[in-house]
Order: structure tokens, then C-alpha cells, then sequence
């Protein structure tokens, strides 16, 4: 159990390198246009968010802000529609926590760090633990809903989550932020960032975490509550660094790195038969996340080309109180990934009804990835790798935009796979925008799925799936926006957990389904404010299926998100009501029942730059869970202040 302590922090501020100010290949449909909100993700390329094709969301430093600046990465992410988050081992960080899109399982979200993918080929599926990684450096999340294999490759079946970093600023740049609260928690970061010289940027951070926590394992009648049983406390730290010139003109080059590092204290199971829970076991799990990248991308005229290579290390140790042994978990991938564009037509100031953007874009990426288990039985040590080409095609006028991906891989250990991805948005009048997409998804099987012992099944294939999508967005008068999307996924092929090794489930094609809708008020002004998000969803599986890993475990039918808040020039009022309905378990556990919960925060601004904050967390002291026999967080506060300088 971990003790709180003073973290004293320095490092790296919000921007973008002064090199990106250039004028981005898409422009508002006319001159008059306010300029759009640009995402890098969508079409691995800078766009427009309202013009792509896409099904995109983005968490920036302001949509935290009217959160009440939550502690964790991930929990920003559970109030976007189609978007469940879940914490598989419980406790303050959620233990083991992933994101799951449009009723997808984990392994099918894509998760890349300032567009790199980021796996853990330690783990059970491949997908990495968001919970260690720290909001220390964070500048934004960008989340595409929906198959993007076609461009993403493997794992990217229902969406795909990008964190991108701080950027170097052309003037210095500071930014902090410090908190305290429930559980003997205390949290800061600091960020700074700026020129180096007259081509040269930096931008630094560096984060921490404390807290004693509570019981991650909890009594199985305690649905949630992590009653009596001994605290399971968080140590956490993280860093980035990223220096960037542009030396060379059109072009800016880069070198970066980036740390997270934790202790989580955590409950195990009795080492004897029948291995009842524990929950009164002193465990600490150390995680560790390490990455150095470098590239750069330039553009000349019509003609852009970009590079990325990169080294990542993860790493799970486990020192168990009633073992003699620690069980070390360590993977290293290494990626390299290069693209050429050519841009045929660009976009005038003002659309025209004639084709007046085109661009074609091609690029080729190579990952591979190492796993060693070193326990108290055999050390096991399994690679692989994975090469890709792909294609886009882009183009558009003022009442449309197409977009067309293509995809092939050739996988070490799967062969080859093909995927592709063609999508359509349609602007009838200036407040609409309808949209569709289908394409093909694929992921291959992770290392552990293949060679764990006594689990693994070396003779699995790809899973394979089918998607599409359409939709409408609105803007209307008042300031009011609505969007709603169906979406479905046509599994030909999964791999699921059958019960004592890995298969491929080839009895289907199976399917999920469903609805996500959104409406935003007054997003940015000042009085009253309002976000709904609310999601519909469901399975043809039986309960028997879906008991046994698959589909929809341990994910609602229906989830609604209401974050209603008011603001004013310096101050500010918000909450957070939270509906979920029953969720399905594994075979053999009971229903996990639904619930409701309500946060609420409000912030104060003294002076410009500077601000005091107060968020409350399940306020209604709601007893739930997200996993059967795993606390979740009582009735907890927190209190921060933030600076800019």
C-alpha cells in the first residue's frame, strides 16, 4: 500500500510547432466560414472535421475543462456516444482498463500515441492498459468510430483512439496544474514549451500521481463497494519530450520521447484450491511504458511526404505477497512508416460546384513484436511482424466529399489480408451533412492468443469483419446541433475464448448494431450550455455467447451521457449524469445491474491564466460495478487550481 507524497513537477505547454502554420488542404465550404476544427486521424492526414468522411470526436483542453479536469486518460472518453470504458481489475485507475467502440471488444480499438500505434504484446489480446498512462503532455484525443483497417490495418475494427502530445510553441509557454482530494490523492503536471532558436522548438512535461486508493477485489456480494478489505493505493509517472526544427523549408523534422510509469497496488486470489478471492492480499504491479520516435513530414507545392520510426517498451511486474516468485511480463515493438502525397487539385477560397480537390496519397509500414514471460514456470519468448501498403483517394466540391482506402498486409505468422474502406459525405444545404461508409476489418491474433501456455492455440486465424454506417448531422438555429449514426459490424470470423483455449467462432456471420446520437447547445458561449450523448446497441448472440467473451460482455444496451453546465466570463458550473442499463457477464456470473451516476464541478477564474476548481465524483454514493467482483469509486471530491503563463 502506497503512501501519499509530495510530487514536485516540471515541463512542457500546449501548442503546435510554428512550422504548421500553413494553410490546411481543406477550407470551410465558403469564404465567409468561420475555419474548421482540423483532425489528423480520420484520413491520416490533416482535414476538415466536418468535412471527412469519418465518424470523429475530439477531446481538447477545453472539453476537460468542463469535465472538471478528470484524473484519468481514459474517463474523458466514456461520455462520447458509442464509447464504453472498462475497468477490468477495479480500483482508483480501474487496474486494467480499455475502450470499447460501437460494441466492439477491446482488442478491436486501434490506439496510437501521436499517430503511432501502440500495443502491448504482453498482454491478453495484444491491446494496451490505458490506466498507467499519464495526462502529463496531453494536448488532445482524437476518436474515429468505425472499421479503419482499410488505412490502420489490424486491430482498428470499430474505431480507433489517437493521443497526440504538445507540440513546440513560438513563444515560451508554461502551464500547470496541481489537485488533492478523496483517498489521500494528490496530482500534478507542468508543461513548458517554446523556441530553442530560430528554427528550433522544444515542448517538455512531466506528471504524477498519488493516492492510497481503495480495495481493487472486493466481496462478492458487495456489488462494487470496496467495503473493509485494505487499500490499494497508485503511484504514477509520466513524461514527454519532443524537440522539432525546420531548418530545411516545407519541412519540419522531429525527435521525441515519452515515459509512464507506475506502481498499483492490487488484491489477487488464494494460491490454494478453491483460489477464493483475496482481497486482503498486499500485491503491487509494476507498469512501464517507454517510446523514443523520430521523423518529420515536409510539403512542396502539390507534393507532401512524411516519415515516422519509433521504439516502444512495455513492461508488467508482479510481486505477489503469497508467491516466492515475480512474474515479469516484457514486449519491445519497433515501427517504421512512410507515405507520399500528391495533391491533384487544391481547394479554392470559395467551393465551387465543379470538382475542385483531389489527392492521392500512398504509404507503406512495418511493426514488429517481441513477448517474454519470465515466471515461476518456463520463460517463453514469441515475435512477429507485420508489413503494409495502402492507398487513398480524396476528393470533393461543395457538395460532397468521397474518400476510398485500400489496404494489404502480409503478417509473419497469418499470411496476407486485404482490406478497404470507401466512404461518402453529402452536404444537400449548408446546416446538413449525410454521411455513409463500408469497408472490410481485420485483426490478427496477439502472441498470447497463439503460445500462452495452456491457453493458446497456434493454429488460430485472423478475425475478419465486415462494416457500414450512415448518418446525419444538423445544424440548427439557436446554436443547436444533432447527429445521429446507425452502425453495424458483420463478424465473418472472431476469435473468442472457448473455454479452456482460443478459437475462431465460424459459425456466423454474427452481428452488432445500433445507434449513437449526440446534440450539442451553445458549445462555446457563455449562459447555459448542454452535451447529450446516448447510445442504442445489441447482438444477434445468444446470452451464452455473448457469456463467453464475445460481443457485447460487460457493455449496456443502452448508455446516456447528460452534461448540462452554465458559464459565465469567470465562472462556471457543470454536471455529469451518467444512465446504464443491465450488462451481460461471463457464463456462470449474474448480470451486472444498471445504474446512474452524478458528478458535478465548478471553477472560478481570479485572474486571466489562472483557475480554482472543485469536481465531485458519484455523488449519489451509487453502489455498481463494471466487472463482476471489482470495486468502483465511491463518493469522492477534488480540488485544483490550473496556470497558464
Amino acid at each position: 500500500m502506497f503512501r501519499s507524497q509530495t510530487l514536485l513537477l516540471l515541463a512542457g505547454a500546449v501548442g503546435f510547432a510554428a512550422a504548421a502554420e500553413s494553410q490546411p488542404d481543406t477550407l470551410p465550404s465558403s469564404a465567409t466560414d468561420t475555419p474548421s476544427m482540423l483532425v489528423v486521424t480520420a484520413d491520416r492526414q490533416e482535414s476538415s472535421i466536418e468535412r471527412t468522411t469519418a465518424t470523429v470526436d475530439v477531446v481538447d483542453q477545453k472539453y476537460l475543462t468542463n469535465l472538471g479536469h478528470p484524473a484519468n486518460v481514459w474517463s474523458s472518453l466514456g461520455t462520447l456516444p458509442g464509447t464504453d470504458v472498462v475497468g477490468s481489475s477495479g480500483g482508483f485507475d480501474g487496474g486494467t482498463t480499455s475502450v470499447r467502440i460501437r460494441g466492439g471488444n477491446a482488442s478491436d480499438t486501434k490506439l496510437l500515441i501521436d499517430g503511432i500505434p501502440l500495443n502491448d504484446p504482453t498482454s491478453t489480446t495484444g491491446s494496451p492498459n490505458f490506466a498507467p498512462i499519464g495526462s502529463a503532455g496531453l494536448e488532445r484525443i482524437e476518436e474515429v468510430r468505425g472499421g479503419q483497417s482499410g488505412l490502420y490495418g489490424s486491430d482498428a475494427v470499430t474505431g480507433v483512439v489517437n493521443l497526440l502530445t504538445i507540440r513546440p510553441t513560438p513563444t515560451p509557454e508554461v502551464s500547470l496544474l496541481a489537485e488533492g482530494g478523496s483517498f489521500d490523492t494528490a496530482r500534478a503536471t507542468a508543461a513548458v514549451s517554446g523556441p530553442l532558436g530560430k528554427d528550433v522548438g522544444y515542448a517538455l512535461s512531466l506528471g504524477g500521481l498519488t493516492t492510497q486508493g481503495f480495495s481493487t477485489l472486493t466481496d462478492a456480494d458487495a456489488d462494487g463497494k470496496p467495503s473493509n478489505n485494505e487499500k490499494d493505493g497508485v503511484v504514477g509517472l509520466n513524461s514527454t519530450a519532443r524537440i522539432e526544427t525546420t531548418v530545411l523549408p516545407g519541412t519540419t523534422l522531429y525527435v521525441a520521447g515519452r515515459t509512464d510509469d507506475s506502481n498499483q497496488d492490487y488484491d489477487g486470489f488464494a494460491t490454494t484450491f478453491p483460489f477464493a478471492a483475496d482481497p486482503g492480499a498486499d500485491n503491487v504491479a509494476h507498469n512501464r511504458l517507454w517510446r523514443g520516435s523520430a521523423g518529420g513530414q515536409g510539403t512542396w507545392d502539390k507534393v507532401g511526404a512524411g516519415v515516422d520510426v519509433a521504439r516502444t517498451g512495455t513492461s508488467r511486474t508482479y510481486f505477489e505477497e503469497n508467491s516466492p516468485a515475480n512474474n515479469s511480463f516484457i514486449g519491445v515493438q519497433n515501427y517504421a512508416a512512410a507515405n507520399l502525397s500528391f495533391a491533384a487539385l487544391t481547394p479554392q477560397r470559395t467551393r465551387t460546384t465543379a470538382l475542385d480537390h483531389a489527392s492521392v496519397t500512398v504509404g507503406a509500414d512495418l511493426q514488429t513484436q517481441e513477448a517474454t514471460a519470465q515466471s515461476s514456470g518456463p520463460e517463453t519468448d514469441e515475435s512477429d511482424r507485420v508489413g503494409g501498403l495502402w492507398g487513398q483517394l480524396l476528393v470533393g466540391d461543395k457538395w460532397a466529399e468521397l474518400s476510398a482506402t485500400a489496404r494489404g498486409d502480409e503478417h509473419s505468422r497469418e499470411g496476407g489480408n486485404s482490406t478497404w474502406r470507401l466512404g461518402a459525405a453529402v452536404f444537400p444545404i449548408e446546416p446538413v451533412k449525410l454521411h455513409g461508409a463500408l469497408g472490410t476489418t481485420y485483426r490478427a491474433p496477439s502472441l498470447f492468443e497463439l503460445y500462452a501456455p495452456f491457453y493458446g492455440n497456434p493454429d488460430l486465424e485472423a478475425q475478419e469483419a465486415r462494416d457500414w454506417e450512415a448518418g446525419v448531422d444538423l445544424g440548427l438555429p439557436a446554436d443547436v446541433t444533432i447527429s445521429s449514426t446507425y452502425f453495424q459490424t458483420d463478424y465473418q470470423q472472431s476469435i473468442t475464448y472457448d473455454p479452456n483455449t482460443f478459437i475462431n467462432m465460424n459459425g456466423g456471420p454474427y452481428s452488432t448494431q445500433g445507434v449513437e446520437n449526440a446534440l450539442h447547445y451553445n458549445d462555446s458561449g457563455t449562459g447555459p450550455r448542454l452535451a447529450i450523448a446516448w447510445t442504442w446497441q445489441q447482438t444477434d448472440l445468444s446470452d451464452a455467447e455473448v457469456g463467453n467473451n464475445l460481443g457485447f460482455l460487460l457493455l449496456p444496451t443502452n448508455k446516456a451521457v447528460f452534461l448540462p453546465s452554465w458559464h459565465e466570463a469567470r465562472w462556471s458550473v457543470g454536471m455529469t449524469v451518467t444512465a446504464v442499463n443491465s450488462r451481460t457477464a461471463f457464463s456462470g456470473s449474474p448480470d451486472l445491474h444498471g445504474y446512474c451516476l452524478l458528478g458535478a464541478n465548478a471553477a472560478y477564474i481570479p485572474a486571466p491564466g489562472w483557475e480554482v476548481y472543485v469536481r465531485g465524483e458519484n455523488l449519489g454514493n451509487t453502489s455498481y460495478t463494471t466487472n463482476t467482483g471489482y470495486s468502483t469509486m465511491p463518493i469522492a471530491g477534488f480540488v485544483g487550481a490550473t496556470a497558464t503563463l
